[in-house]
């Protein structure tokens, strides 16, 4: 469908080139309507040629804009859209013929523009466009009332779209306010433990410590503990099956390091063993280098929690499974540091670095475990979030 306002932008923009009269034989009627009234405009003395090409464009732009409204209307439903979209066209174009009324040209010859009422055209369209979405929604409605979710969501911006073309219905708001209730789907998120390991006291409890307002949305909403009196639509269960930590591991590794380093400077000799002199008379001086040596003990501990599980998505309802999501976390501890015996310029870039630390303690099974439920909790969340229901 045209675009009037667009295309008379683009051609304002961009001008024209093809002769008026082979745009009209072409069957390119708005745009020369748009070439000729540009050309016209401000002109006192209007070439006959340009008001009868305006005058057959608009005439056969005009009949044929009505043709394919009539055929849109005809067949109803949502093609009265495009028949709405057609009537704002011959608007826009009659908007653009208007100024140049009566339009004479220089040899006097007087066009003729036959318009029509597009106020009622637009208006009875406009209706009938809001009786279609308005109906559609109560056809989409009643199909969700048997608890089909999406089409109650599609009723709902049906309805939604009624204020745009007509008066809103007596019972407009009220409908639309049953479609997005239907259209809701209340999430119930717990955890079952599942795992034979040791588990802290507040492992549960930190893993739904989720915020629900940052995952509600539109058509979903999530409760942590059992809403009262609200029917939940789908279970979203975290099993934790595996926790594993493991024990705790240090490697001790010994080894040498040498580098050949400088080590302040000297006078260059000769095979006598006599300085050498420069130019000027000047002993000559040269880098001393030594070889520098050390004894690294480096130290390397290690320590890692896992968790593994599921999270299960099931039909609050039947009980019948709707997805199953495999999920794992993993919290791990490392550090290293060095103890250094003998000259430190033999070092190299790492052994230094590990030598400037001192080596942490252990944590404990309890706050790995703990770190690892945080770890579980975003984990959580982001496949809450992602899931479409």
């Amino acid at each position: 469908m045209k675009n009037l306002s667009i295309y008379i932008g683009i051609l304002l923009l961009l001008g024209a080139c093809n002769p008026l009269e082979k745009m009209v034989d072409s069957g390119q009627y708005d745009k020369a309507v748009i070439t000729a009234a540009r050309k016209m405009a401000g002109d006192k003395h209007k070439k006959t040629k340009h008001v009868k090409a305006l005058e057959e464009a608009f005439a056969k732009a005009t009949a044929d804009d009505l043709a394919a409204a009539r055929t849109y209307a005809d067949r109803g439903g949502k093609s009265h859209l495009l028949a709405l979209s057609i009537y704002e066209d011959i608007a826009d174009r009659q908007a653009i013929v208007a100024p140049y009324l009566p339009l004479v040209s220089k040899d006097g010859y007087t066009a003729e523009f036959r318009f029509v009422d597009t106020e009622e055209m637009i208006a009875d369209a406009r209706t009938e466009v809001g009786v279609y979405y308005y109906e559609s929604g109560k056809d989409l409605l009643m199909i969700a009332r048997n608890g089909n979710k999406a089409k109650a969501r599609s009723a709902f911006e049906a309805f939604s779209q009624v204020k745009r073309y007509m008066p809103a219905p007596s019972d407009l708001d009220w409908l639309k306010d049953e479609a997005y209730h239907l259209g809701v789907t209340h999430v119930y998120v717990n955890l079952r433990n599942e795992a034979q390991a040791y588990m802290p006291n507040r492992f549960e409890q930190a893993i739904l410590e989720i915020s629900v307002a940052d995952l509600n949305s539109t058509w979903k909403r999530y409760y942590l503990s059992t809403p009262g009196d609200q029917v939940i639509d789908v279970n979203a269960t975290l099993i934790v099956e595996h926790i594993d930590i493991s024990p705790e591991r240090e490697f001790v590794d010994l080894f040498e390091e040498n580098q050949r380093v400088k080590d302040g400077w000297e006078y260059k000799r000769n095979k006598h063993g006599k300085p050498i002199l420069d130019t000027l008379g000047n002993k000559i001086k040269i880098e001393k280098f030594v070889n520098a040596h050390a004894k690294v003990t480096r130290v390397k501990r290690e320590k890692g929690v896992q968790i593994a599980g599921t999270i299960r998505y099931t039909d609050a309802t039947t009980g019948e499974p709707i997805r199953i999501q495999p999920v794992k976390v993993e919290n791990r501890f490392y550090d290293m540091a060095c103890r250094v015996m003998g000259d430190p310029r033999a070092l190299t870039v790492e052994t230094k670095d590990c030598s400037n630390g001192t080596l942490d303690p252990f944590p404990t099974d309890h706050s790995m475990a703990m770190e690892a439920a945080y770890e579980m909790k975003g984990a959580l969340k982001g496949d809450l979030e992602a899931y479409l229901y």
